[in-house]
């Protein structure tokens, strides 16, 4: 049976403990919503489990909240670029997300006069770097 007095989260003894509910973390947030917020462990004094946490784990909680904080700053810039960058391409063109907005112009195009559609015309990189044609459906160099 694992002892009340050890750590919650890693089981350290509880002469490296001190309790939950009594202590704050490095920026003065109570340990038990920042337990949740780093390790997503409900912590709560009905549970009937330890409610001790060691000093190394509270450093972990310290140095992981610091971290994810840093990280969630760091998306929040990065959409709002993008939002302006968005914002700043839609006052040069019109970007529209309805395809049947998006218009594309036909022009003439002669099929018996135009050579390129020949397939003898086509040529192709070769397997061994040469130039192959397409001719009546088979390859030639």
């Amino acid at each position: 049976m694992v002892s009340k007095g050890c750590c919650r989260l890693c089981l350290a003894p509880k002469t490296e403990c001190v309790e939950i509910w009594s202590n704050f973390g490095a920026d003065r947030q109570k340990l038990e919503f920042k337990i949740l917020d780093c390790v997503h462990i409900k912590v709560s004094k009905d549970d009937h489990l330890s409610p001790m946490i060691c000093h190394a784990c509270i450093s972990y909680l310290n140095s992981w909240q610091s971290f994810k904080n840093r990280c969630d700053a760091a998306e929040q810039k990065q959409r709002e670029v993008c939002i302006e960058d968005q914002s700043r391409k839609k006052g040069h063109c019109h970007q529209s997300s309805d395809p049947s907005e998006n218009i594309i112009k036909e022009e003439p195009f002669d099929v018996e006069n135009d050579n390129e559609l020949d397939p003898s015309n086509f040529l192709m990189q070769g397997v061994n770097g040469g130039n192959d044609r397409l001719q009546n459906g088979s390859l030639s160099e």
